[in-house]
């Protein structure tokens, strides 16, 4: 009510309105239900807009009579008086000052975007439609020249600039987007500017919010229901999650927004394309805002449940608008609807719990993100089914479901940290990190141990322990066979065991590779001149006659060489065993090497 009071400043009006919102937003929360708080809610956040238009026409009203005169005389204008940007109005804009020196730092935490039309002077105005780009003052991309020509505008003015080549050096993507300019000259139209909040201050992720809606912010795991549409740096879409595939009377392929689709479903955390989720959590139910990047991330080619295109709609969108953006996907602008959010399923005390049912339905979901590489989504999802089994009656199911999230949450774990503890050369708190995943890996597996000792998890968990701690190959392989005995097809216990068999092999060629170094080095010796051997280099010739080696060791330890020195002068039985171990390696060679040739 004293919002509403009559003959209030601006901004007491302003603080009075933001508390209102303030309060109202609270009874939401308490209460999503209530429909008069929430349309209370929406008409305090439309009065708080309003309000803050009303101020900014105020400051507009400032005029800039510097900028007036000069339409009058019509005469070139040295902006920076070095004779570098020449400015010569055509028309003249609402005369309001606009510009913040505040925005313009690289580290300020608040942007300025302006949208501007240029053209060429020598195009054919009816012709030749303006280019279109918005950039962020001050950007590298941008030219120089450029930036300063806008500083000195005003929304709605038109005016020709001429520059020096000095002044227009920029080759990014924006830069682009600027028709030629063969004397340095461009029309420039100023459309409008947007601030937006510069979230990590560098000038990489923009965001605004036009408006926050109501209820909850949405938290890992939680469902949401958003339509989302892509816009280049020239304001043309990109891409649209409302786009739905149609063949043009032409034959060919042509994106057309469908405005009755449903919106697309995504899982904060797991199935959220990365741009999405950030700007997702800055808005609540009903909420819309918009993200500006300075690379974005390619966009989301996983399907999604709610689309009927998945993966190939936003392929093809990429397709079709390369040759028109050209390189797509820098300097775009990220604008979401937030339709809906659906809280994530809390567990036995949760009202929407049915039982076994939302068990297995958590299972089956972490087991899918496990399968598609996701660990850290599966890691989540595997410890709520952890934490709900134990809240369950001990009967066979919630045990065996209990079983099945030790064993996954350990293997995450030891697989998370087995490249760590191999390279050796990391930070002693990354290290550390990594050394206690294998200690709470130790612990699921000790636990598996004892309530299900001939449980596959346990044996694939302890495997990968006894590799990832000791490089106990030998005794992992134990492990695995067991594993593979209870199930035959289970594929992580079959790639473990090949992956473990290529570590034995490697671990077996690197024996016998030293054993045919130590053979052939003794071999020399025996063999030589001053102190020849025979007897002696027939018992050695015996013992490389029994190992077995690759194609691999014989051409680095270079016993080929030995052997037939070990022909000539040692005797005729020891002369018979070095040519017949050559045959052998010849005739082994031709299995290792079909192509080999003697």
């Amino acid at each position: 009510a004293r919002a509403q009071k009559t003959g209030l400043k601006n901004s007491e009006a302003q603080q009075l309105w933001a508390e209102a919102k303030a309060d109202f937003l609270a009874t939401v929360e308490r209460e999503p239900q209530n429909r008069e708080a929430r349309t209370e809610l929406a008409a305090a956040q439309e009065r708080l807009k309003a309000l803050k238009r009303e101020e900014l026409a105020g400051e507009r009203r400032e005029f800039a009579f510097a900028n007036t005169l000069s339409a009058l005389n019509n005469k070139d204008i040295d902006l920076l008086k070095d004779g570098s940007v020449k400015k010569c109005l055509v028309t003249a804009g609402d005369g309001g000052r606009w510009l913040n020196e505040d925005w313009l730092p690289s580290d300020a935490s608040t942007k300025c975007i302006v949208n501007v039309q240029v053209r060429s002077p020598e195009a054919d105005t009816k012709k030749a439609a303006p280019s279109s780009v918005s950039f962020v003052l001050g950007d590298r991309d941008m030219h120089e020249g450029v930036t300063e020509a806008v500083k000195s505008m005003t929304v709605g003015e038109v005016a020709r600039f001429t520059f020096t080549p000095a002044r227009l050096q920029a080759t990014g993507t924006l830069a682009k987007l600027l028709p030629p300019a063969s004397d340095g000259s461009w029309e420039i139209t100023f459309v409008k500017f947007v601030t937006y909040q510069d979230l990590d201050r560098d000038g990489c992720n923009l965001r605004k919010v036009h408006s926050e809606g109501y209820g909850s912010f949405p938290e890992a795991l939680a469902e949401i229901h958003a339509h989302w549409r892509v816009f280049g740096p020239d304001g043309d879409l990109v891409h649209s999650s409302r786009y739905t595939l149609n063949v043009s009377g032409e034959g060919g392929l042509k994106h057309e927004e469908d405005e009755e689709k449903a919106a697309p479903v995504y899982v904060m955390g797991e199935s959220t394309w990365a741009p999405l989720a950030l700007l997702c959590s800055s808005l609540r139910q009903g909420g819309v805002g918009e993200l500006r990047m300075r690379h974005m991330p390619e966009l989301p080619k996983e399907e999604t449940p709610g689309s009927d295109l998945g993966a190939s709609a936003a392929q093809i969108s990429m397709m079709m608008n390369k040759a028109k953006v050209g390189e797509a996907l820098r300097h775009c602008t990220l604008r979401v609807e937030l339709e809906r959010v659906v809280p994530p399923l809390r567990g036995p005390e949760d009202s929407r719990w049915q039982g076994t049912s939302s068990l297995l339905q958590e299972r089956l979901r972490a087991d899918e993100l496990l399968e598609k590489g996701k660990t850290e989504a599966a890691l989540e999802r595997f410890r709520r089914v952890a934490a709900w089994s134990e809240q369950l009656p001990d009967d066979a199911f919630a045990r065996e479901e209990l079983a099945t999230a030790r064993a996954a949450i350990g293997w995450i774990l030891v697989c998370r940290a087995a490249p760590i503890l191999d390279l050796g050369n990391v930070t002693s708190a990354v290290l550390a990190i990594a050394k206690r995943d294998v200690e709470e890996a130790e612990e699921q597996c000790a636990w598996l141990e004892k309530e299900l000792p001939n449980s596959v998890g346990r044996h694939l968990l302890r495997a990968k322990l006894l590799v990832a701690q000791d490089d106990d190959f030998g005794a992992a392989r134990v492990h695995l066979l067991e594993a593979e005995s209870l199930a035959p097809t289970d594929r992580r216990v079959q790639e473990e065991l090949r992956l473990v068999k290529v570590q034995l092999r490697k671990q077996e060629e690197e024996r016998s590779k030293a054993k045919v170094m130590d053979i052939r080095d003794n071999l020399r010796l025996a063999s030589s001149g001053l102190d020849s051997d025979n007897e002696r280099t027939l018992a050695l010739l015996r013992e490389l006659a029994q190992t077995r080696m690759s194609w691999e060791t014989v051409m680095e330890t270079r016993i080929g060489v030995v052997l037939k020195a070990c022909m000539e002068g040692q005797g005729q039985e020891a002369s018979a065993l070095a040519k017949e171990i050559l045959g052998r390696l010849k005739d082994e060679s031709k299995e290792q090497r079909p192509m080999w040739e003697g």
